[in-house]
C-alpha cells in the first residue's frame, strides 16, 4: 500500500523538525536502505520525503 501525499508530507514535516539539515541525508540512507533489503515501495516513500523535505525548505514568495 502506498503512502499519501498527507502521510508523505506528515513525515516529512516531522523529520525536518527532529532531523533539521541532516534531514534529506538521513532520508536518503533510509531509502537506500530499504532499497538494499528488497523493499522497493518503502525506498519510494522515502524518495517522496526527501522531495516534500525539499520543497518544504524552499523559501516562499510573497
Amino acid at each position: 500500500m502506498q503512502a499519501s501525499d498527507d502521510e508523505v508530507l506528515r513525515l516529512a514535516r516531522l523529520w525536518l523538525e527532529r532531523h533539521g539539515e541532516a534531514a534529506v541525508s538521513l532520508a536518503r540512507d533510509m531509502a537506500s536502505e530499504m532499497q538494499q533489503s528488497g523493499n522497493l515501495a518503502g525506498a519510494d516513500m522515502w524518495l517522496r520525503v526527501i522531495v516534500a523535505i525539499q520543497d518544504l525548505r524552499k523559501p516562499t514568495v510573497r
